[in-house]
């Protein structure tokens, strides 16, 4: 827990936060483990023939415990400390094997909390942003991913008109006619703001970014089900 909380307070949060952070576990928890284990090795000297003598070697024990081995503590140099290997009582296979397979699971959580974070964050980012050409465009582009969550989407080589067409068509089959309107503005605005010079005015982004809420709470949330909750949620960090 230490190395995984000195591991984010070194990096920070960012938008290449969960690719430093799944580097630098593994650099400095696992690279650094596998190294001490291996200095186990050589100085127990553990011979070839001793694989063969019934006696097995005890990675997992190894792992948990080669971090109270010494080794280069404290930047002391010291060597490794194993006067209490004949006094303290050695763990089961079967509790180091659920102490490393929590620790994997705690792992697991912190990185989706932080992966949520990162994402939602980034959101508000892009759709507040300053100028408002680009928060318009960022808008459109969030909307049609939550319309994709519930299934609504058109992947073809078409103009932005076309498309825009098409999902209004797919929502009219799904009885979803409140946000046909919605969807032909948005991409009109949208439009506007990548292909004209003309003024993106506060009250088009207002209403870009209250339609975009609109359709994340009132229309796609009630549709999921249990597992599209999660994954909406923790995976793509969309709520």
């Amino acid at each position: 827990l230490a190395h995984v909380a000195h591991i984010f307070k070194r990096h920070g949060a960012g938008d290449e936060g969960l690719y430093k952070y799944g580097r630098a576990f593994i650099e400095g928890v696992i690279f650094r483990r596998a190294f001490a284990i291996l200095a186990v090795f050589l100085h127990q000297r553990v011979e070839i023939g001793a694989l063969g003598s019934g006696q097995g070697i005890d990675f997992i024990g190894l792992f948990l415990d080669v971090g109270k081995s010494g080794i280069g503590s404290g930047g002391n140099g010291g060597g490794i400390d194993s006067s209490d290997s004949g006094t303290s009582k050695p763990l089961s296979t079967a509790a180091k094997i659920a102490i490393v397979n929590g620790l994997l699971i705690l792992f697991a959580v912190i990185v989706l909390l932080i992966n949520r974070s990162i994402r939602l964050k980034k959101q508000r980012k892009q759709i507040c942003d300053k100028d408002n050409r680009k928060a318009i465009k960022y808008c459109y582009m969030y909307y049609l991913k939550y319309l994709s969550v519930i299934n609504i989407s058109d992947e073809s080589n078409i103009t932005d008109e076309q498309q825009a067409l098409n999902l209004a068509k797919t929502c009219k089959k799904l009885k979803l006619k409140g946000i046909v309107s919605d969807i032909k503005k948005m991409s009109a605005l949208a439009i506007e703001a990548e292909h004209s010079t003309n003024e993106i005015s506060d009250q088009d982004i207002s209403y870009a970014r209250t339609t975009l809420n609109k359709l994340k709470n009132d229309i796609v949330r009630p549709k999921l089900s249990l597992f599209g909750k999660i994954s909406t949620k923790w995976i793509y960090g969309l709520y």
